[in-house]
C-alpha cells in the first residue's frame, strides 16, 4: 500500500471511473475516498492509501481517457504524483519503486501509441 495525495476533485474523478468499472470490486477504495474527501473542497489535498496494483490499474484507465476531457486533471495529478513517486523511490520503498516503474511504462506506451498515430498520419499525407 502507498498513500497518494491528490486533490479531492481528482479522487472524485477516480471514483467516477471506478463506478463505471465495477463499483462493488472497488468498495474499499471508494469508501476510503469518501472518508478522505468528506467536507473538502475540490481543490483541497487529500491522502488515500491504495494498493499499488489497484492504483496502476486506475492510472492506466485515466491515461486512456480522451485528452480533451482529462487533459487538465491528468496534468494536475502528474504534477502532484511526481514528487511523491520520486520521494518514495529515493526512500527505497519497493512499492513506490514498483509504482514508478508501472507509471513510467504506461506513459511510455502512450507516447509510443501517439508516435504511431503521427507516423500513420504522415503516411496518409505523404
Amino acid at each position: 500500500m502507498v498513500t497518494i495525495q491528490l486533490q479531492a476533485g481528482h479522487f472524485y474523478l477516480i471514483t467516477n471511473l471506478l463506478g463505471s468499472i465495477v463499483l462493488k470490486d472497488n468498495f474499499d477504495l471508494v469508501n476510503a475516498i469518501k472518508v478522505a474527501t468528506t467536507g473538502k473542497q475540490d481543490t483541497d489535498l487529500c491522502d488515500v492509501s491504495v494498493d499499488v496494483q489497484k492504483f496502476t490499474d486506475i492510472f492506466q484507465q485515466l491515461s486512456r481517457q480522451p485528452e480533451g476531457v482529462y487533459n487538465r486533471p491528468n496534468t494536475e495529478m502528474m504534477d502532484l504524483l511526481t514528487p511523491q513517486i520520486t520521494a518514495g523511490v529515493q526512500s527505497g520503498d519497493p512499492e513506490w519503486i514498483q509504482l514508478a516503474d508501472n507509471v513510467t511504462n504506461i506513459r511510455n506506451a502512450n507516447f509510443e501509441e501517439c508516435a504511431s498515430y503521427v507516423a500513420a498520419g504522415k503516411a496518409i499525407v505523404a
